[in-house]
């Protein structure tokens, strides 16, 4: 399998492929990608600037009616900014899948907004292919340095993760450069960074 990243670069999405990598473990597949000269040069995406209270952002769904990430308030809510054609993304989505359908009933909420511009003629295949147990939707790649507060001019890597707490104030986030957290136990930092916000399970 080849290696796949996307960048997101100033309001717009671009692939970068690197071909003859291949992995049988995601740490394997980050070492490589660390490796090459495009990400020496990275530098953390995020302002870092939390907790902060999450900007109000707009979800456009499939089937043509909008729903805002405010609306999920009182829930711990994830908020995924992927690229639908991401491999990187469509595995987290799949870790999301068990994640919200295990702790959904405790009060978590998934949500994933693709941000291609061909996102909105890509989310009924995508539905099909990765079922997920959660809303996706789109939204302009423009909203990100404000819900996400990026660098500017840094080049975050999808997918981007952020984690809002019960009163709507994201407590950490982070992007596809943080090789410690997708690895190979992405699922489990996922979980983990959930129940934190969950708390203790009511008896």
């Amino acid at each position: 399998m080849t290696a796949h990243r996307v960048y997101l670069i100033a309001g717009s999405a671009r692939d970068s492929c690197f071909s003859l990598i291949r992995y049988t473990h995601f740490v394997m597949k980050r070492a490589a990608l660390l490796a090459t000269a495009v990400l020496v040069s990275l530098a953390p995406a995020f302002t870092q600037n939390l907790p902060r209270q999450a900007p109000e952002q707009i979800i456009h769904l499939p089937d043509g009616k909008t729903a805002q990430v405010s609306d999920y308030k009182g829930k711990v809510v994830l908020v995924a900014f992927i690229i639908t054609s991401c491999p990187h993304c469509q595995h987290t989505v799949e870790l999301l899948n068990g994640i919200q359908t295990d702790l959904g009933k405790r009060g978590f909420q998934a949500i994933a907004l693709a941000v291609n511009q061909d996102a909105p003629n890509r989310l009924a295949d995508f539905y099909q292919k990765f079922k997920p147990t959660f809303p996706v939707g789109y939204c302009p790649n423009t909203d990100l340095p404000t819900f996400l507060q990026l660098t500017p001019g840094k080049r975050p890597l999808a997918p981007l993760l952020a984690f809002v707490d019960r009163k709507g104030v994201i407590q950490y986030e982070t992007d596809g450069s943080d090789a410690s957290f997708f690895d190979d136990n992405e699922g489990e930092h996922l979980r983990a960074e959930v129940l934190k916000l969950l708390g203790p399970a009511k008896k």
